[in-house]
């Protein structure tokens, strides 16, 4: 009885405040931002709540089925996004790979085999010049003396292994 009675007390200011604040929560989650309309809509509800409640009883069962609401909103919102039902503007479509034209940086392994000189001591990470470029690399064994001659031996992404030779 006492749900009703809170229902037929609700003013259309409340249920406009609290309908905003429903929306500002929905936008947060379908748009990426950094918090703004989530922040203004749990305060949109908080002042609802205070707004509408005559009494702590009345606050606390408020407060109760807006925390239900939010969380059915958030658990739909987790169900849409694992399998992957989200806004057009929230994923990526284009693959970033090789095939597309994207790399992370220069390709090294173009260095694979090749001999130099280091430049630096490596310790065992240092520089050595590989044809006619200072480069930096990394020692498969441990510390080498610099000016001493060096072969590559593995090339991952920008990280270029040489031993000694």
């Amino acid at each position: 009885m006492e749900f009703m009675e809170l229902i037929q007390n609700v003013s259309v200011l409340s249920a406009g405040i609290f309908a905003l604040g429903m929306i500002l929560l929905i936008i947060e989650v379908c748009t990426p931002g950094f918090g703004v309309a989530g922040g203004l809509g749990l305060i949109c509800l908080v002042v609802d709540i205070f707004i509408t409640a005559k009494t702590i009883t009345q606050g606390l069962i408020m407060t109760g089925i807006v925390a239900v609401i939010v969380a059915i909103l958030a658990v739909i919102s987790i169900a849409l996004i694992s399998k992957g039902k989200l806004p057009g503007n929230l994923m990526l479509k284009e693959s970033t790979d090789k095939e597309s034209g994207y790399t992370g940086g220069s390709d090294k392994s173009g260095y694979l085999g090749k001999q130099g000189k280091t430049v630096t001591e490596l310790r065992p990470a240092g520089a050595a010049e590989l044809d006619g470029k200072r480069v930096d690399v990394v020692s498969q064994g441990g510390f080498v003396e610099s000016g001493a001659d060096v072969e590559v031996v593995e090339v991952s992404g920008n990280r270029i292994v040489v031993k000694a030779i």
